[in-house]
């Protein structure tokens, strides 16, 4: 199994590749708006993503390469025995044929951008930027309906639909793509607060919050943790996700254990030997 370390240049914040651009949320609307070549490749890359982490629910580390280091990934993967598809300027019959290979729900996707085997994810640094304003752009627009939904839910329309190009979706369908969109944002900037709330939001929204989401939740931060282990805001997310648990389920020892494994685990990768010693 490859581990990113040595090929992946691991970073201690995200927002060392994409930081909040001071751009005003009209000029970036406007610019998503125009219909170039900057605005279909940015969301076809957001669709791409998004699809490798539903399809692939068990990734558990992710980096960020320059373009030259997807080579010796590429190696590793051709010596593999099941075969990803080569690049996205492949054949369709080509196509086909690695997506056999893959899986049904497989999709192509560029690999001079994403790396994804063996749950392991790489993003291509070059692509950060587009990937980054698609992201945000689609998560913003996504909560600004489900805002004026949960508006019209407090006045007491029950039957809450909002018209998104000429269509009427539920209150339902926008948390789902609140939390695709969100998911894919945070992978890219994990401190963008706005997003880990809007998380908060739509699974405080259940009834009863759900064991087995709250454990997605779980997976999830320590996804972000994977390549950002100083990141405020995932863990206070996790905080946040281990006192639901510990409210309402049972199986809080459990879930104590793997948290201080997890944190074991990236003080080891993370911290010299001799840096741990000091503190003994």
């Amino acid at each position: 199994m490859p581990r990113f370390s040595g090929v992946v240049e691991y970073v201690g914040y995200s927002s060392r590749f994409v930081i909040v651009i001071p751009i005003r949320e009209a000029g970036v609307l406007g610019m998503m708006a125009k219909g170039d070549s900057f605005r279909g490749d940015a969301i076809d890359l957001l669709k791409q993503l998004e699809h490798i982490l539903e399809v692939d629910a068990l990734i558990d580390e992710v980096g960020f390469l320059h373009p030259s280091q997807f080579t010796a990934l590429n190696d590793y993967r051709d010596g593999l025995h099941q075969t990803p598809i080569e690049s996205s300027s492949q054949s369709m019959d080509e196509i086909s044929g690695d997506n056999n290979l893959l899986g049904a729900n497989a999709l192509p996707h560029d690999a001079s951008i994403f790396w994804n085997k063996e749950h392991k994810l790489a993003i291509s640094s070059e692509a950060l930027f587009p990937l980054y304003i698609a992201a945000r752009h689609a998560f913003m627009t996504a909560m600004n309906r489900y805002r004026m939904s949960l508006n019209l839910l407090s006045k007491g329309d029950s039957s809450v639909c909002v018209v998104l190009d000429n269509c009427s979706v539920t209150v339902e369908f926008l948390e789902s793509e609140i939390m695709k969109h969100s998911k894919a944002l945070l992978l890219l900037s994990c401190d963008f607060n706005t997003a880990w709330n809007s998380r908060k939001l739509v699974l405080s929204r259940s009834l009863e919050l759900n064991y087995l989401l709250l454990l997605d939740e779980l997976k999830f931060s320590a996804l972000v943790l994977s390549y950002s282990p100083k990141s405020e805001h995932a863990w206070s997310h996790r905080r946040w996700v281990i006192k639901s648990i510990a409210g309402k389920h049972s199986n809080l020892q459990k879930i104590l254990e793997r948290e201080s494994e997890l944190v074991e685990k990236i003080a080891e990768v993370y911290f010299p030997v001799q840096e741990l010693d000091t503190f003994k």
